[in-house]
Formats: structure tokens, C-alpha cells, sequence
């Protein structure tokens, strides 16, 4: 099974990306989009952090999509459309969300600990992406994930592996612990 984590930004894109490892899934380090986003160096993830357009990818997205394997997955923040629900057919899709008013709280500390400039998402392109939350194969909340909601985390596993394969408590803690490329330190 090959993976597509579609989130609001500031909803635990990566967090979700380390609890997919911590199940067992290889990280492809692409952060999609339609215009080809992200392919981040696993071996210097803190330039990522500084540098993003320096990982810019040119590829399409599907382009991106066919290169990615039988147990891994990738991020992203896209919109949803018939052309891109079509390219994730083959997909399982987990969409992530978050209150909006700690979206932009959580996006502009982000963005001054990061030495970005803040500039807020625009309200189509996260229109865009909540119409995800209907047509996903399973959704969570960032609050799942940090309050460390063991039920839903279950249920992630049954829809993935048809059991529950890893201790749900666990996954999360060593998720929560990693560093990823919005855990600025």
C-alpha cells in the first residue's frame, strides 16, 4: 500500500509522517503539490527547514506519485480536484486538520522560528484542501495526535492493516519525540 498524507498546514503534517514510520512505512521525503513541491535530503533535514526552495522538485505530481513504493507515503497540502482524486485512486489518503485560528497562530511562530516571512495561506487554497475531508480514506485531528487518542490511532491500523499490528500508545510517544522538518529547535 502506498500512502498520500493530505493535510491543512500546521495540522501535523510530519508528526503524521513519524507515526507512519513508527508503523512500519518508508518516508520518500517528498512534500507534494501540484507543481512538482519538495524532495528534502533525509541527511540534512535542518537546511531543508531554511532552504525549502532549494529542494524544489520540477517533476509533475504525478510524476511524483508513480515513483513512490509499496509501503511508503509522502506529505503534502494539496487541493482536491477530479484530476487529483484520479492520480490518488491507487492511494490511501489521511487527511489532517486543525482548528483554523491555531493554524495561523501555529504557522507564524513557525515562520519567525524558522526565519521565514510570514504570509497567511491563502482562504481558496485551504478551502481547496478541506474538501479532502469527505473523500479521504481516513481523517484525524491534530488533537488526535498530540493528546495521544490511542482509539483513533486503532483504527488507523485497522483501516491499514486490517489489525491493530502496533502498540497505539507507543507509536505515538516516539512520534511525538522525533525531530521533523517543523519541529525547529
Amino acid at each position: 500500500m502506498k500512502i498520500v498524507v493530505i493535510s491543512l498546514p500546521k495540522s501535523g503534517t510530519y508528526l503524521m509522517g513519524n507515526i507512519l514510520q513508527n508503523m512500519g512505512f518508508e518516508n520518500t521525503y517528498k512534500h507534494l503539490s501540484k507543481k512538482g513541491g519538495q524532495e528534502y535530503d533525509p541527511n540534512n533535514i535542518q537546511d531543508g527547514i531554511k532552504n525549502p526552495r532549494k529542494y524544489d522538485s520540477n517533476k509533475s505530481l504525478e510524476q511524483n506519485l508513480n515513483e513512490i513504493k509499496n509501503g511508503q507515503y509522502a506529505l503534502s497540502h494539496l487541493g482536491y480536484d477530479d484530476q487529483t482524486a484520479v492520480l490518488l485512486k491507487d492511494f490511501v489518503t489521511i487527511y489532517l486538520e486543525r482548528d483554523q485560528k491555531e493554524i495561523e497562530e501555529s504557522f507564524k511562530r513557525w515562520c519567525e522560528k524558522s526565519g521565514r516571512p510570514y504570509k497567511p495561506w491563502r482562504k481558496e487554497k485551504l478551502e481547496a484542501i478541506k474538501k479532502w475531508k469527505d473523500q479521504s480514506d481516513f481523517q484525524l485531528t491534530f488533537d488526535d495526535m498530540i493528546n495521544k487518542n490511542t482509539k483513533k490511532l486503532d483504527r488507523l491500523q485497522l483501516q491499514l492493516f486490517d489489525k491493530v499490528k502496533y502498540d497505539s500508545a507507543e507509536v505515538l510517544t516516539k512520534s511525538l519525540k522525533m525531530d521533523s522538518m517543523t519541529k525547529v529547535r
